[in-house]
């Protein structure tokens, strides 16, 4: 179990919501496509649910959310300098001994 990765994950969850529900609300009020609602949630929902995920299986102590958790870091590597930041903190956060839940 590492709850830390876990409210971390929670947070990048709700943080990712909140993004695209801004950029779909300020793209849509200059196209008023539904069509454009679908494609910016689209483009938002493997991440949601990366997150929501990686955060469950890091809560459960699963091996799922470290892998999951690794994903992440892996891809956030790139965002430089503040994707990179939070890799490193993933990274480190993964690589603690994890402990099953009771």
């Amino acid at each position: 179990m590492n709850r830390s990765l876990a409210r971390f994950h929670i947070a990048l969850f709700y943080v990712m919501i909140l993004l695209a529900t801004i950029v779909a609300a300020l793209g849509f009020r200059r196209l008023y496509d539904p069509l454009f609602l679908v494609f910016v949630y689209g483009l938002f929902l493997p991440m949601i649910v990366l997150h929501f995920f990686a955060a469950r299986g890091a809560r459960q102590g699963k091996s799922y959310g470290r892998i999951l958790s690794y994903l992440y870091g892996i891809i956030a590597v790139f965002g430089f300098p503040i994707g990179t930041a939070l890799a490193v903190y993933v990274f480190s956060q993964v690589g603690k001994k994890w402990e099953r839940a009771a």
